[in-house]
């Protein structure tokens, strides 16, 4: 049985495969080409990525409210890991959107719910849709208050399905990760 993702990856997929195997009449793959009135052949890519964009889950298909894979933002949303929650304390924009945001978030013990401060971490925003990343590195700033961070920028540089990977590690050389899920509309 397919995911969601997947079938959307495999509905993209037959319609590239159809519309590149459409023959021509002289059995060759006409590759979504189409002939004016002098016989002249011409591609028609916009109509192939449209396709691809409507099958895959892209902007021209279903848009993030009919997405139920991302978190509902509010003040106070929190993940947990093995041995650490993360709990939102601040975002700018408010919900998380298109672009530079900005988050101060606050990290606890699982435990005991104590705030820690003696973690490094690795922010990864990530498209698991489309299997990329951004390329704009997120600083991580230790704030005032104990075991609150600033995260400064968080890309999300293009529509759809985000999963921000916070990737700790913690005073004795352990790891956790906490994953944040959003949906960014154009």
């Amino acid at each position: 049985m397919l995911s969601c993702a997947g079938a959307r990856v495999a509905a993209a997929a037959v319609l590239l495969v159809t519309s590149a195997c459409a023959a021509d009449g002289d059995g060759d793959a006409d590759q979504g080409a189409s002939t004016d009135e002098n016989g002249d052949q011409s591609s028609d890519s916009n109509d192939t990525q449209a396709s691809a964009d409507t099958a895959s889950g892209g902007s021209s298909a279903v848009g993030c409210a009919e997405d139920d894979r991302d978190d509902e933002y509010m003040l106070g949303l929190a993940r947990a890991g093995q041995q650490l929650t993360v709990r939102f304390v601040d975002a700018m924009p408010s919900p998380p959107a298109r672009f530079d945001n900005v988050w101060t978030i606050e990290v606890l013990d699982v435990m005991t719910g104590a705030p820690v401060d003696e973690v490094s971490l690795e922010v990864e925003p990530f498209m698991p849709d489309h299997n990329h990343g951004t390329s704009i590195a997120c600083q991580v700033t230790d704030m005032e208050t104990p075991g609150q961070l600033q995260l400064d920028p968080v890309n999300l540089f293009m529509p759809g399905l985000w999963e921000v990977r916070l990737h700790f590690t913690l005073d004795a050389g352990t790891t956790d990760e906490v994953v944040f899920r959003f949906c960014v509309d154009p």
